[in-house]
């Protein structure tokens, strides 16, 4: 693996979903956008379960960026490269993507989301690691004309991160 492992954790949450192609959003209606949001995470973890990111990069808002733990602010382009990177790389086993809350800004929504996956991939060497990642992230979701679209993603705290059954 090429990148930083706790980036990973993150590049797994966000895309165009059917539901949100057919319905508008609610950015005035908590529960309500809660729910729309919980079916575009739900489309989200099916592209991924097949290592097919697209559906969650189309969902990107031209400015997109990704903010690392370390305060690192990455642009949609580095984003999608690593999103795509991973995809080849790596084999996921489970992964969950759960609203916490939602914070309400005008037709913003900031989703803080807990993102727990387990998945595995092989090295140079031709051996099997198992990466488990557990994060929580304040994501920024705009409604726009065509629906929800995501405009950036915060890593906020690590819940755990093991490689190979090992606290890292």
């Amino acid at each position: 693996m090429t990148r930083p492992a706790t980036a990973l954790c993150v590049v797994l949450v966000a895309g165009q979903s059917k539901a949100a192609q057919q319905h508008t959003c609610s950015p005035s209606d908590t529960t309500r956008a809660r729910s729309e949001l919980a079916a575009i995470y739900a489309t989200f973890r099916e592209g991924f379960m097949r290592n097919a990111p697209q559906v969650w990069i189309d969902a990107l808002t031209p400015t997109f960026s990704l903010t690392l733990f370390s305060g690192q602010v990455m642009p949609r382009t580095w984003v999608e490269d690593y999103v795509r990177t991973n995809a080849s790389q790596f084999r996921i086993h489970t992964l969950a993507m759960t609203v916490q809350s939602l914070a309400r800004r005008a037709d913003t929504v900031i989703a803080t989301v807990e993102q727990t996956s387990d998945r595995e991939s092989t090295d140079g060497q031709g051996i099997r690691h198992r990466l488990e990642v557990g994060a929580l992230q304040l994501e920024t979701w705009v409604c726009t004309s065509a629906g929800w679209r995501l405009q950036g993603v915060k890593e906020d705290s690590l819940l755990y991160l093991r490689r190979d059954g090992r606290k890292s």
